[in-house]
């Protein structure tokens, strides 16, 4: 099979031997040609190969787009249905149920939340204990936030918030 490579080695082999003569027969000269267009049909078709693998590449990141779109859409409805369900079950006054095939219960959970000034805020207070560095940005240390919290600390832009989260076993 005459691949690329084969078809370019054979050109410079050709095109050598006919430097070292000084001089191009028709013989040569005919199979000079016979390879250019061979290499030229070769690489046409490599460029048809990269086109199609370029619109693959385009589809599979459309693709993947629609899809984190309705993983979304999924995770905002998952979201809901269960701040809906704990809600009902807070008014029920329900913390558990339990059927024959899962249990359902309400626990609760503490979070940090911190709002655009807080980092100034840790800046201007030098509580440079209260933030992490990940590469290429700082952000808040949500954990160290809440020990700091905990200890009677006051920031004016960070909170405690606390949660009550559904637990489906």
């Amino acid at each position: 099979m005459n691949t690329l490579y084969n078809l370019t080695t054979e050109y410079q082999n050709v095109l050598y031997y006919a430097l070292e003569n000084d001089e191009i027969d028709n013989e040569t000269f005919e199979h000079i040609q016979k390879l250019d267009e061979a290499i030229e049909q070769k690489i046409e078709n490599i460029i048809y190969v990269i086109k199609e693998l370029d619109n693959n590449i385009s589809i599979i990141n459309k693709e993947i787009e629609r899809l984190t779109k309705r993983a979304n859409s999924y995770y905002k409805n998952l979201k809901s249905l269960k701040t809906y369900v704990v809600s009902t079950m807070e008014i029920s006054s329900k913390n558990k149920i339990e059927t024959p095939t899962m249990s359902i219960g309400i626990r609760k959970s503490e979070s940090t939340e911190v709002d655009k000034e807080f980092m100034e805020e840790a800046r201007e207070k030098n509580l440079y204990k209260l933030v992490r560095i990940v590469p290429e940005r700082i952000e808040p240390d949500k954990t160290a936030i809440k020990e700091y919290i905990k200890q009677g600390n006051k920031l004016e832009h960070a909170k405690i918030v606390e949660k009550k989260n559904l637990s489906i076993k």
